[in-house]
């Protein structure tokens, strides 16, 4: 019996140890700038609302190119390379006017001179909610919070809830009532306009840590739901916009980190595309390391088509190519020569666009080119459908109309390419590069 006791508390010795080296407490991760100040402020912001569970689990793609967690240390590390301390209040930088005032009104808070301070207080604080500050400013943050307010919210709340800590330390109850509840009363009204405005997740969290320094429960709840719905939308296009065959490493740093940062906040759509995530990271993978090698990678061949057509006619050539690699995404090259009553115009351009069950609807070519010595702009209108047996595309292509020519009297009404229709054949092609 003694035998199995030994061995269970052993046993949860070395869980305890794994533990220990895998997983960190938000208590234990200390955000830092640099500036003294700043750092101190930062150590009243509290990381508790951060999923650090989740996000030690979080795929990452290590400097030897394998993917690996996050874990420990690295939760830390990444945790501190990505919150957005520039959108907290911490990150308001205090200009050298507001800073002096701020030590006057230490030193009466030391005094215990509580109303004087009170009262220099006030004007400091309607100073700077009305924005009558000085231009220049500390060195501070490479990019300081800045609100839809110009960043007077932010300013205010940092200078009272440095009076908040200091009156603290001297013992001053009724000073730093005071200040508490001035920052909150300045703040809630800001920080929800700020969520209902902003479409920056970093914002958002910003707010959070704000509003949860202040007891603003709610408003930090609404915070990080709108920081969550804004990171759902970029895991989304990353994800979704990830292809085996095209994209780069950049690209996979890019899908991971977003996860993470989704991970971080607890975002649903960072639980419910990892997997999702992890499997296209396998297969672009598998694609590389066989490229690796020189072969052949059939699964992304892809599909092109080349112009070489005359059209209104027989006054414009359209020559140029269109490729994809995916059978959705593609890419359209175009020079249209065209020569009308002797004068010579020759125009070229290219656009992205998506192909949509077979047809691309229509997209637009911003064209721009040279006749005789003037310069022109005439976007061009591009759609394409392509056949039921995937052999042949049917091309609609002419100017839209608002085409401008540059004339020494002014822009006048220019059109490059009247239009028409054409068909070209499909050609396959691979995506090897």
């Amino acid at each position: 019996m003694k035998k199995h006791i030994s061995i269970i508390i052993l046993l949860l010795i070395l869980v305890q140890a794994c533990n220990i080296g895998s997983s960190v407490s938000s208590s234990n991760i200390v955000l830092r700038t640099g500036d003294e100040e700043t750092d101190a402020c930062l150590a009243g912001i509290s990381l508790d609302f951060l999923d650090l569970d989740s996000l030690s689990v979080s795929p990452v793609l290590g400097e030897d190119g394998d993917l690996n967690r996050l874990q420990g240390e690295g939760v830390a590390l990444f945790v501190q390379d990505n919150f957005p301390v520039e959108q907290t209040h911490c990150g308001a930088a205090l200009p050298p006017d507001v800073q002096n005032s701020l030590d006057q009104v230490q030193q009466l808070i030391v005094g215990g001179n509580s109303n004087a301070a009170i009262e220099l207080l006030e004007e400091l604080i309607e100073t700077i909610i009305s924005g009558k500050l000085s231009t220049s400013s500390t060195p501070h943050l490479a990019s300081p919070a800045l609100g839809h307010d110009g960043g007077t919210t932010m300013v205010a709340v940092r200078v009272l809830l440095s009076v908040v800590r200091d009156a603290q330390a001297s013992g001053d109850q009724a000073m730093e009532n005071w200040a508490w509840n001035r920052a909150r009363e300045i703040f809630e009204p800001y920080g929800w306009e700020e969520i209902n405005m902003t479409d920056n997740w970093r914002v958002a969290l910003g707010v959070v840590a704000t509003a949860q320094s202040l007891g603003l429960s709610s408003l930090a709840d609404a915070a990080l739901e709108k920081a969550r719905d804004l990171v759902d939308i970029e895991i989304n296009r990353v994800v979704d916009g990830f292809n085996p065959c095209t994209s780069t490493e950049s690209a996979v740093i890019e899908m991971f980190t977003w996860i993470s940062n989704g991970q971080m906040i607890g975002a649903r759509e960072a639980e419910n595309r990892t997997d999702e995530a992890l499997s296209l990271y396998d297969e672009w993978q598998d694609i590389q390391d066989r490229r690796a090698k020189g072969e052949s990678i059939e699964e992304c061949s892809g599909n092109a088509f080349e112009l070489n057509e005359t059209f209104s006619g027989g006054l414009a050539i359209v020559t140029g190519s269109a490729v994809t690699c995916d059978g959705n995404n593609w890419t359209i090259e175009i020079t249209v020569d065209a020569n009308v009553e002797g004068a010579v115009y020759k125009g070229s351009g290219s656009t992205n666009f998506t192909v949509q069950n077979g047809a691309s609807g229509e997209v637009i070519i911003p064209t721009n080119g040279t006749a005789a010595s003037f310069s022109f702009q005439d976007p061009i209108t591009f759609g394409m459908t392509i056949s039921e047996d995937g052999s042949t595309v049917e091309i609609g292509i002419g100017s839209t109309g608002s085409g401008t020519l540059n004339t020494p009297i002014g822009p006048i009404p220019f059109v490059l390419l009247p239009g028409g229709y054409t068909t070209v054949p499909l050609i396959s092609q691979h995506c090897d590069g």
